[in-house]
């Protein structure tokens, strides 16, 4: 077998790749300090691709203030506001913002789930843009909570998600202050 597939050091595919090398340990005898090794070298991999994200995030222009920053200032323009957060079209959650801590409704898997749901939903919007023109934002109503997804003109961050509080006049707070900021941070 070849040994840069058993044990790559950087690969986009490592979680695959270590499991063929432990298979092939379990076999042939290699010592486990090797395959403890790959594994070291996988986490670091992983983590160094998780500071990538991290400031690839917070690259943003000098004019425009970065994803972490709209989240903030979105979360401070109503106190309705619960969360705020910017998915790239992957479903990953890029940036998020809640108004405190205990606000969350949802456990982070579930949250995680949540965002690609609405990035799913909003490019099968998008598919129709043809007939019924482009989308700006879809809204549902829980019982729980207001949550709106607005379509960011953004390649890197296409996506903002919003909830509010049941009582919130979304409708207002979305046409007459978020996406009149969201322009100005597109542009």
């Amino acid at each position: 077998m070849d040994e840069k597939r058993l044990f790559p050091r950087y690969s986009s595919d490592g979680v695959r790749a270590l499991t063929i090398a432990e298979q092939f340990c379990s076999c042939t005898c290699i010592p486990r300090d090797i395959l403890m090794y790959n594994k070291y070298l996988l986490n670091q991999n992983i983590i160094k691709h998780k500071l990538y994200i991290r400031s690839v995030a917070k690259k943003s222009g000098p004019n425009r203030p970065s994803p972490d920053d709209l989240c903030d200032q979105i979360l401070k323009m109503d106190r309705s506001i619960r969360f705020v957060g910017i998915a790239n079209k992957m479903g990953k959650a890029i940036t998020t913002a809640y108004r405190n801590r205990s606000d969350h409704l949802l456990t982070e898997d579930e949250s995680n789930l949540s965002t690609i749901e609405s990035v799913l939903r909003m490019t099968t919007r998008a598919d129709l843009q043809a007939k019924l023109g482009k989308p700006i934002y879809s809204f549902t109503l829980y019982e729980k909570v207001k949550r709106a997804t607005i379509l960011l003109d953004n390649d890197k961050y296409p996506l903002l998600m919003v909830s509010f509080d049941i009582e919130a006049d979304h409708e207002s707070l979305i046409k007459n202050k978020l996406l009149p900021l969201l322009k100005r941070w597109i542009e």
